[in-house]
């Protein structure tokens, strides 16, 4: 199974062998693919995937809802959420900021038809802009940016001059959410949180074979770096305050201010 040591080999069939105690994930059931798409099969399940596959997945979602509406304005503010996915992010704040303008960018055509369809006669635009090279959604001064698990994705070589991009969009006191995946930077503490993970995995119900198949198609594709890195760039771009206000095993959340 790849680069996996053998106390991630037991971690992970230790938990699968509790199978007939959890809820099997649907995407145990998603076919195999060469490298991961967030397309028909990824979007069916995708509430269930994110729940069953980062710890404290409700928590985040929570805090990243505290933080954001405190700086979206009653009336008149302007959002953007990159790499909206099916637009969790954004729902709470829609339903209380309806008088606000709303900017989801989304890649994935399947994702957006969901959001389409979620938020329709709502203030929200949905734009299918690859982030890699088109900004075009950054030409309006904005309150909030959110990038919540969408930054990873990006290629390395563009995340510093897309944070950058952001940075220069948000209006004074403006705020950047990130939330990302990590590595980290002690080789000893990152083999220590991948065994981990993929124990707590194993333990929601996926199987072996379901966590390696993920494992390899995400490779190249899913980019993780230290979080240290994410709050250098976001200094590095301008952003005066950065602070972490979340963190499970290898995940965590920095809200950063102009």
């Amino acid at each position: 199974m790849g680069n996996l040591n053998p106390q991630a080999h037991r971690a992970i069939d230790e938990g699968a062998a509790t199978l007939e105690r959890h809820r099997k994930p649907a995407d145990n059931l998603l076919p195999a693919a060469d490298k991961w798409a967030f397309d028909e099969n990824v979007t069916s399940v995708f509430d269930a995937m994110l729940e069953n596959s980062i710890p404290g997945y409700a928590d985040m979602r929570n805090w990243v809802t505290r933080l954001a509406r405190r700086f979206v304005p009653e009336r008149g503010g302007v959002v953007i959420d990159i790499g909206a996915s099916r637009g969790d992010a954004l729902a709470p704040l829609l339903a209380e900021r309806p008088d606000c303008q709303f900017y989801a960018v989304e890649v994935s055509e399947p994702m957006r038809r969901t959001m389409q369809s979620r938020f329709t006669g709502r203030a929200v635009t949905i734009l299918a802009d690859d982030l890699r090279y088109e900004h075009s959604v950054f030409d309006r001064p904005t309150d909030l940016v959110l990038s919540v698990l969408t930054l990873m994705f990006v290629p390395i070589e563009y995340r510093a001059r897309l944070v950058n991009r952001i940075h220069e969009n948000l209006k004074p006191g403006g705020a950047f959410i990130l939330v990302e995946k990590t590595i980290q930077q002690d080789p000893l503490m990152d083999a220590i949180f991948n065994e981990e993970y993929y124990r707590f995995k194993a333990d929601n119900g996926y199987t072996a074979e379901a966590i390696h198949r993920k494992k390899l198609s995400l490779e190249g594709v899913l980019v993780p770096l230290t979080q240290q890195w994410n709050e250098d760039t976001l200094r590095a771009a301008g952003f005066r305050h950065v602070q972490t206000f979340w963190r499970a095993a290898n995940f965590c959340g920095i809200l950063a201010v102009k």
